[in-house]
């Protein structure tokens, strides 16, 4: 029931998603509606919703530009018939409208949002607020720095907002089930869990050793707190960096 009750958020956020490309399209070719302004379109009431995706949504606090990128990088997962208008020719160079952006994979059917989707979606109606597309995938950005959203690598030639939008399977998953996926071991990330049965007094360690351990425990514990409400965020990088090496020990 639970599930049931994600996936029909989900669908909520499509139907919004689906609302806004519309009025970017008729505003784009000047079709009937052409004055309206996507930004006008009401956005599903989160508000009252207890889901992963509402909470995380109202946990990162994001505004309609931010939940718009969400919600595009979530289609090609929820509704990926959503995307085949991208699809339309232009007529007058019997070509996709470059304006549009998106890539075609041989392993997917359908269209594929890049950054420049969004920046077309976006500033339809204002081209001033590139910025505010700039920013969404800025080093800042909540969405980034939370792995939720990722531009694919592109050439050091190519335009940034060519490289594709995706979503990290571990957050739709999450916002799916309510579970997130643990990271898989690959070329790109080579660790792996490990887990044992027993527990930190079975850990023995040299008192300089274990007083580092005890830090990063700590830092797990507590990072949030340091960084966000005592404002540490100012004075130090994020996160907690750290280098055990040599043989293990045993006694």
């Amino acid at each position: 029931m639970e599930t049931k009750t994600n996936v029909s958020i989900l669908q909520q956020e499509m139907d919004w998603l689906q609302a806004v490309i519309d009025q970017a399209i008729k505003t784009y070719l000047l079709q009937d509606g052409h004055e309206d302004n996507w930004l006008d379109i009401e956005l599903p009431d989160l508000e009252e919703i207890d889901c992963p995706y509402a909470n995380a949504v109202k946990n990162w606090d994001l505004d309609i530009y931010n939940r718009l990128a969400l919600a595009l990088a979530m289609a090609p997962h929820v509704r990926p018939e959503l995307m085949d208008i991208f699809l339309g020719k232009n007529q007058v160079y019997d070509r996709g409208f470059t304006e549009f952006g998106g890539v075609l994979d041989k392993g997917h059917s359908g269209f594929l949002p890049t950054g420049q989707t969004l920046n077309f979606l976006i500033t339809v109606s204002d081209t001033a607020l590139m910025s505010v597309v700039n920013n969404i995938f800025g080093k800042n950005s909540i969405l980034i720095k939370e792995d939720v959203l990722s531009l694919t690598a592109v050439d050091t030639y190519l335009p940034r907002l060519n490289g594709i939008l995706s979503l990290n399977n571990s957050w739709f998953n999450y916002f799916l089930t309510g579970e997130q996926l643990q990271v898989e071991q690959s070329a790109a990330f080579p660790a792996q869990k490990i887990t044992t049965a027993m527990d930190w007094e079975d850990l023995v360690l040299d008192d300089q050793v274990m007083h580092q351990v005890t830090e990063i425990n700590t830092w797990i514990k507590h990072g949030e707190t340091l960084m966000n409400d005592w404002g540490l965020f100012k004075k130090i990088k994020p996160g907690y960096r750290t280098l055990f090496y040599g043989p293990p020990r045993y006694r």
